[in-house]
């Protein structure tokens, strides 16, 4: 028996996205009205280091991360039938491979910094950020490279493909300022980071740090969402085996997503 999705895949992009959004400022405003962090730009980590606001943060970004994974899987999808059909050339199909091995460790690396809080694992949180920012932003860039080609090929319009390299810059830029100026911050100050005070040493560094590390992450939720459109026509199809004498395997073609 072969069923469908009831809803379409462009709703992935905005479901993944909403659920990131609604994590980062639940969490910020638990924190805040607990003074567990002082609210001008902390980090999106500090937001969720301590209950109640960690528990919520953590369940939150693992059904994220969930969808994620589904999202990058039907995009990976959609732009093999694509090219397929056009019968493109083969650069494009080993991008798109390659992009959904980097977008699955990114993913990886998300998960991870939401279930060991900065203050409670601090080592396994920071591999997790390091894995989750660098593989997401060789993940944005997959997908940059990866429209040039569907441009060239007509499957989308170049509005988004200069909307994908801006946002592909803008997190680039942003992670590299976020690591720089962090970095000097902590070294500046000792002790709690995370109440700052104007006074104090590294705020000013602390402050701009924190507000590229927002930057980056709401670059890459765009990019996700600039998705939309091209998985419009896209559903997801999957097959129910009644028992194991009426089996019948599933073609590898069927695993395609449908237009």
């Amino acid at each position: 028996m072969t069923g469908r999705c009831p809803c379409g895949a462009k709703y992935f992009p905005f479901f993944f996205s909403s659920i990131l959004v609604i994590s980062i400022f639940t969490s910020f405003v638990i924190a805040v009205a607990q003074s567990d962090i002082t609210p001008w730009f902390p980090a999106i980590s500090d937001t969720a280091t301590k209950s109640p606001e960690s528990n919520i943060f953590s369940q939150l970004i693992n059904i994220s991360t969930f969808v994620g994974l589904i999202l990058m899987y039907v995009r990976y999808l959609q732009v093999k039938r694509d090219v397929e059909w056009l019968q493109g050339n083969q650069t494009t199909l080993v991008l798109n491979r390659h992009s959904l091995s980097v977008g699955l460790i990114a993913l990886l690396g998300c998960s991870i910094v939401a279930n060991f809080p900065e203050t409670q694992v601090p080592i396994v949180h920071v591999i997790g950020a390091t894995i989750l920012f660098v593989f997401g932003n060789i993940y944005v860039w997959f997908q940059v490279m990866i429209s040039f080609h569907m441009k060239k090929m007509g499957f989308i319009s170049s509005c988004v493909n200069i909307m994908r390299l801006i946002f592909a810059v803008l997190s680039t830029i942003s992670f590299v300022l976020t690591f720089v100026m962090v970095s000097i911050a902590s070294k500046k100050k000792s002790g709690d980071n995370l109440h700052w005070h104007s006074n104090e040493p590294g705020y000013v560094e602390h402050v701009i740090g924190d507000a590229f590390e927002w930057l980056m992450v709401f670059s890459f939720l765009l990019v996700f969402l600039t998705f939309t459109k091209e998985l419009q026509q896209s559903r997801l199809q999957f097959r129910l085996v009644g028992n194991e004498s009426s089996y019948d395997p599933v073609p590898s073609q069927s695993e395609h997503v449908e237009v």
